[in-house]
């Protein structure tokens, strides 16, 4: 009965160590790969939203009501209002078609 002992071995315990390191390793470099790939998608979504704001500023963007934005191109004057005390400075721009 002495040597019927059940148990691991140190060579078995050693390989599931190395096993769950090399498991472990892989996971929190695909994790991080994951956060990086999320934050440039961030970056761009940002980016086209400001990509159509500019186009939509600057050509106009028509609908289908009475109101019509032509777009900075089209307009006759612009005027900054609400000036703020640093010159050139505004709190908002009026566009006149």
């Amino acid at each position: 009965m002495i040597f019927n002992e059940k148990g691991f071995t140190l060579t078995e315990t050693v390989a599931v160590i190395a096993i769950s390191s090399l498991l472990i390793l892989t996971a929190a470099v695909g994790i991080g790969v994951f956060f990086r790939k999320y934050q440039e998608l961030s970056v761009m979504w940002i980016y086209k939203r400001i990509w159509f704001f500019l186009n939509v500023l600057k050509y106009g963007l028509v609908r289908c009501s009475d109101i019509e934005f032509m777009g900075i191109t089209s307009a006759r004057e612009l005027k900054l209002i609400r000036m703020t005390t640093i010159p050139g400075v505004s709190k908002g721009i009026e566009i006149k078609p």
